[in-house]
């Protein structure tokens, strides 16, 4: 029979075993497949007769037992819709919890949490390891609810703490407090008050202290402009019948076989006050390096949105020493969407406003916003096809230069071009890979970057400026693939 713990925790149904009598399970399996001895069901019928089978255990036990499925259902749509009528609706059919039992396992969980951190700083998730490189996130969760005069309304703080996935013996996880079970839907936590953040005068930014040895960061971005490069030069030789994807396309069809490890994501208590006073990022950042010191690390990474990002760099240049172990970063999106406006402050008003809406990339109510960088996907896209435009120039300004002094690398240009053109109808991380590997790519791949040199440097000021521009976007694009 089914019985599940209380509270209910989701790593519980990792190791959760197998629901509901086997003979429950071979009538439904005779049922579906017409075999109840059946050895290899498929996945569609091993879901239903699971799902059957938890079903039928639940309206028998007319809810005394509990299932997995009843509790996963019935969460995922709040998740999901966060309707609570639908999830009644659900309940009344049988095929998942009530929303009272799922609000009694979420109080239970909370008080479960309180009980473990009473008289600590932060109480840190059991999924977080010690001695492990840790990233922190930190945002507001603002819920801005209707009220008659505006005031009254939940401002808080939320962080998560991200870890790559480790394997080996870990040290053993204290057992949780236990809580017992009641009707009770409802916490009610005394709310403290943060110390109070002394502003003073400001203080500015540090001098940035960088590696001295930056060869490998330099390859990798070597090696990025030579994918982009070779991006353009297949879709230029595809040009009948354009079957070659875009950028985001490409990268993902030439990515395929690259490993992708889970991280490890572990929710930090909520700080309950405004994210836009000063006493709450200074209670972010005395979390932060609590948490540091709580597992052992020499440093810990902060991240934060452009909003807390300023006020915490403030905080920091003030007290260098006390939170020098804490290492603010702006998240890979913010700092996309700061780029963005860049381009849009240095280049809107040199023909590219009117040339995307000419050209039906973006439609005009739309063309401010981007170029101010308040449109992520839009904007990215947008300068994407720009670049691609001007590298697509700058190439047909490149093979007249090779005609006129490296022959040469004019006759492995035309042979490369022979290369890539059965590769459209082919594309895989594989065959990709062993065209960046080619000699010729190489030697083509230096004359081009000696030719970029010279629009960046001998070829006047309009081109310089110019090339400000693909240096920007390319630039976003490696954060972009980093990211």
């Amino acid at each position: 029979m089914c019985s599940t713990p209380w509270p209910l925790h989701p790593p519980d149904f990792e190791n959760m075993p197998a629901c509901g009598p086997s003979d429950l399970k071979r009538f439904f399996l005779s049922l579906l497949s017409g075999d109840p001895d059946n050895t290899a069901p498929s996945a569609r019928i091993k879901t239903l007769v699971d799902s059957f089978s938890q079903d039928v255990i639940y309206a028998v036990t007319c809810g005394q037992q509990k299932p997995p499925k009843h509790y996963l259902l019935a969460y995922g749509i709040k998740t999901l819709t966060g309707n609570v009528e639908l999830i009644r609706m659900v309940n009344k059919l049988g095929h998942g919890v009530s929303y009272d039992t799922l609000e009694e396992n979420d109080t239970a969980l909370c008080l479960q949490k309180l009980a473990v951190s009473l008289n600590q700083r932060v109480a840190l998730p059991r999924t977080i390891k010690p001695s492990v490189f840790t990233n922190l996130a930190w945002d507001n969760i603002d819920r801005i609810e209707e009220t008659l005069t505006g005031e009254g309304t939940s401002h808080r703080v939320n962080g998560i703490a991200v870890q790559p996935k480790v394997f080996g013996p870990h040290l053993p996880i204290d057992s949780l407090p236990a809580v017992v079970k009641s009707k009770k839907r409802t916490v009610t936590v005394e709310t403290q008050q943060l110390p109070l953040s002394v502003s003073g005068e400001r203080v500015g930014p540090q001098p940035l202290q960088t590696l001295d040895d930056t060869a490998e960061c330099q390859l990798q971005a070597q090696t990025a402009r030579k994918k982009d490069l070779l991006w353009i030069l297949i879709r230029l030789v595809n040009t009948k019948e354009q079957t070659v994807p875009a950028w985001t396309g490409f990268n993902v069809m030439t990515r395929e076989k690259e490993p992708v490890q889970e991280d490890v994501v572990g929710y930090l208590p909520t700080i309950n006050a405004p994210a836009t006073e000063m006493a709450t990022v200074q209670e972010i950042l005395i979390q932060s390096d609590f948490i540091r010191t709580s597992l052992n690390l020499d440093s810990i990474v902060v991240v934060f949105d452009q909003a807390l990002y300023a006020k915490a760099a403030e905080i920091v240049w003030k007290h260098k020493d006390k939170y020098k172990a804490v290492v603010l970063r702006l998240g890979a999106f913010h700092t996309i969407m700061v780029v963005l406006s860049i381009l849009g402050k240095r280049f809107e008003d040199t023909g590219l406003r009117d040339l995307c809406i000419e050209s039906g990339i973006v439609a005009e109510g739309s063309v401010t916003k981007v170029f101010e960088g308040k449109l992520y996907k839009r904007g990215v896209r947008t300068h994407k096809c720009i670049l691609e435009a001007l590298m697509r120039m700058i190439w047909q300004c490149f093979i007249p230069r090779l005609r006129d002094n490296h022959t040469d690398v004019l006759a492995l240009v035309r042979e490369l071009e022979d290369k890539l053109s059965d590769f459209p109808e082919d594309i895989r991380q594989d065959t990709f890979n062993s065209l960046l590997e080619d000699s010729s790519l190489n030697q083509i791949f230096q004359a081009w970057e000696e030719f970029l040199q010279h629009l960046r440097h001998e070829n006047g000021d309009l081109s310089a400026f110019w090339m400000t521009y693909v240096d920007l976007v390319q630039d976003v694009l490696l954060l972009a693939r980093g990211g």
